[in-house]
C-alpha cells in the first residue's frame, strides 16, 4: 500500500451514523491579509465577547459525548481572541465530545499572535497541533501579500510553543507573491529544511474575486508571475520538501510519515463533519450547510433556531459522486475503484461517458497505480484543468 493510502486509513474506521469531526470558525484578524477571500472580521474586544457565546449556541447541535476523531479552530485567527475568551471556547469543546484513539485538535494561529500564556491554554485543554500562517522568511514577499508580521516572529512563535509542549507544528508558505523570485523561494524552502517540521502547507498565490490584491492588480499596481513562473516555484518547491523528507500526499500539503493532517483528511475523503461559526461549512446527514459571512447576522437573531442564517443544499447522488472523485484525486494516493464502488454503489466508469478517463490516461494527467487511480506528476500540475473535465 502507498504510504499516503495508509495515512487515509484511520480515517475509515470507527465510522458512525454522524459526523466525528469538528471545525470552529473564529473570523477576527488584527490585519486582513491582501490575498484572503475566507470569512474574516476586523478584531474589537466587543465582537469578540459577542461571537463566543454564539459559537457556544451552535455547539449545543452537537451531541454531548459526541464521538470525535478531529477538532480543527480556524479562521481568521482563533489565538486573536483574548485569553478568556478563548479558554472559554477550548473548555466548551473540550467538555461536549468524547475524544477518539488517535485524536487530533489543530489550532491556527498567526505568529505575531502567540504568546505564553495562549500557548499554554491550548495545550492544557488538549490542542495537540498548530498551524503558523508563515506565507514567507522574506520580508518584500510577506510585504507583497500584506502580511503583518516579520519573519523573526515565526521562530519566536515555534520557540513558544514548543517550550509549551508542543510536537505537532506545522506551517503555511505561499509562493509565486508579485516581485518574488526563484531565489527568494530557495531561501524560504532552506529555512524550511532548517526548522525540521513535520508538516508543511505550500500554495501557489491564487488573485481572489473581491480582494485587496485582485483590484491591486486590476489597478496596475502589481504584476502576477506568469504560468511559466508559478510552475518553475511549485516543481521547486515539490523537488526541495520531498529531499528535506516531506512526502506530497496532497496538492497543497506534505508530511513526514504519519503527521498529515488528520482534519484535513476528512474533507479529501468527502466524510462529514460539524462546521460552527462565520461563513463556516457544514456536512451533515447528507445536508452541507454554509454560514452567513455577515458578522452582523451571525450576532443577531436566529429566531429560535439552532442554526444561524445559512443556505442549504443536499446533493443527488452523481454529483455527489463526482464530488467525491475530485476531492478523492487532490491526495496523492488517488482513489481506489473497488472502495468507490463499495460506497457510492456504482462504478467509478459509470460516472463519465465513454473513454473520458481513458482520454485523461492517454494525455499522461491520470494513471493507475497500485490499483488506484491517481494524478500524475503532470495532472498535478494541471489539475485544475483536469477537474473541470470531472465535474
Amino acid at each position: 500500500m502507498l504510504p499516503e493510502a495508509a495515512a487515509t486509513a484511520a480515517i475509515r474506521a470507527d465510522r458512525t451514523a454522524g459526523p466525528t469531526s469538528l471545525y470552529v470558525h473564529v473570523p477576527f484578524c488584527i490585519r486582513r491579509c491582501a490575498y484572503c477571500d475566507f470569512a474574516t472580521a476586523p478584531y474589537d474586544a466587543d465582537s469578540a465577547r459577542a461571537y463566543v457565546p454564539r459559537l457556544l449556541t451552535e455547539l449545543g447541535r452537537v451531541p454531548r459525548d459526541a464521538p470525535m476523531r478531529t477538532v480543527y479552530f480556524g479562521g481568521g485567527t482563533p489565538t486573536a481572541l483574548e485569553e478568556r475568551e478563548l479558554e472559554l471556547l477550548l473548555a466548551a469543546v473540550r467538555d461536549r465530545i468524547a475524544p477518539q484513539p488517535g485524536f487530533e485538535w489543530t489550532c491556527e494561529a498567526n505568529p505575531e499572535s502567540v504568546t505564553p500564556a495562549k500557548a499554554a491554554l491550548l495545550r492544557a485543554h488538549g490542542v495537540d497541533r498548530v498551524s503558523l500562517g508563515a506565507q514567507s522568511f522574506q520580508p518584500s514577499v510577506l510585504a507583497a501579500l500584506g502580511r503583518d508580521h516579520a519573519p523573526d516572529h515565526v521562530f519566536r512563535a515555534l520557540d513558544v510553543l514548543r517550550a509549551a509542549g508542543f510536537s505537532r507544528l506545522t506551517l503555511d508558505l505561499m509562493f509565486a507573491a508579485p516581485g518574488e523570485s526563484v531565489a527568494d523561494l530557495e531561501r524560504d524552502l532552506a529555512t524550511l529544511d532548517a526548522l525540521r517540521l513535520d508538516h508543511v502547507s505550500a500554495y501557489c498565490l491564487t488573485y481572489e474575486t473581491g480582494t485587496p490584491l485582485t483590484r491591486m492588480r486590476a489597478e496596475g499596481r502589481v504584476t502576477p508571475q506568469d504560468d511559466d513562473a508559478e510552475l518553475v516555484q511549485y516543481r521547486l518547491v515539490r523537488q526541495r520538501l520531498a529531499a528535506a523528507g516531506l512526502a506530497h500526499y496532497e496538492i497543497s500539503n506534505y508530511a513526514r510519515r504519519g503527521e498529515e493532517s488528520r482534519h484535513n483528511l476528512v474533507y479529501w475523503r468527502g466524510e462529514e463533519y460539524f462546521g460552527l461559526g462565520l461563513g463556516a461549512g457544514s456536512y451533515e446527514h447528507g445536508t452541507r450547510r454554509t454560514t452567513t459571512r455577515l458578522l452582523s447576522q451571525y450576532l443577531g437573531d436566529w429566531d429560535g433556531s439552532p442554526w444561524p442564517p445559512h443556505e442549504a443544499e443536499t446533493l443527488d447522488p452523481a454529483a455527489k459522486a463526482r464530488e467525491r472523485v475530485i476531492l478523492g484525486l487532490r491526495l496523492r494516493a488517488g482513489i481506489d475503484p473497488h472502495e468507490f464502488t463499495r460506497e457510492r454503489g456504482g462504478a467509478l466508469a459509470d460516472l463519465y461517458r465513454d473513454d473520458e478517463l481513458e482520454s485523461l490516461r492517454r494525455r499522461g494527467l491520470l494513471e493507475s497505480r497500485e490499483g488506484r487511480l491517481r494524478l500524475t506528476d503532470r495532472g498535478l500540475e494541471l489539475a485544475d484543468e483536469v477537474f473541470v473535465e470531472l465535474v
